[in-house]
C-alpha cells in the first residue's frame, strides 16, 4: 500500500531534492514552478479547484503530491496539468 514504510521511505529522496531546488531558487531571488498532475486525486470529484483535497491512488499520484508539499514548503509554486498529449 502508499503507507506501508518502504513506500513512505521511497518519496523522501523525492521531496528532499523538490525542496532543496525550491530553496535554491528562493535564495538566489528566483520563481520555482513545478509541474504536477491530477493524479494527486481520486477521480472522483473532477474537476478539481485548487484547494480541492489531495487523495491519490497510486504511487506515482502519492511522489508527486510528496514534491507539491515539498515545492510549496519552500516556497516555490505549483501548478497541474489534467492531460499530456504526446501526438503519436
Amino acid at each position: 500500500t502508499l503507507t506501508t514504510p518502504k513506500a513512505t521511505a521511497s518519496f523522501a529522496p523525492i521531496g528532499q531534492s523538490h525542496r532543496d531546488i525550491a530553496r535554491a531558487a528562493d535564495k538566489a531571488g528566483i520563481p520555482f514552478l513545478h509541474c504536477s498532475t491530477d493524479y494527486i486525486f481520486d477521480g472522483s470529484k473532477a474537476p478539481y479547484g485548487e484547494e480541492a483535497a489531495p487523495n491519490p491512488l497510486n504511487m506515482y499520484g502519492t511522489s508527486k503530491l510528496a514534491g507539491e508539499r515539498a515545492v510549496r514548503d519552500a516556497g516555490g509554486h505549483v501548478f497541474r496539468l489534467q492531460w499530456v498529449f504526446d501526438g503519436t
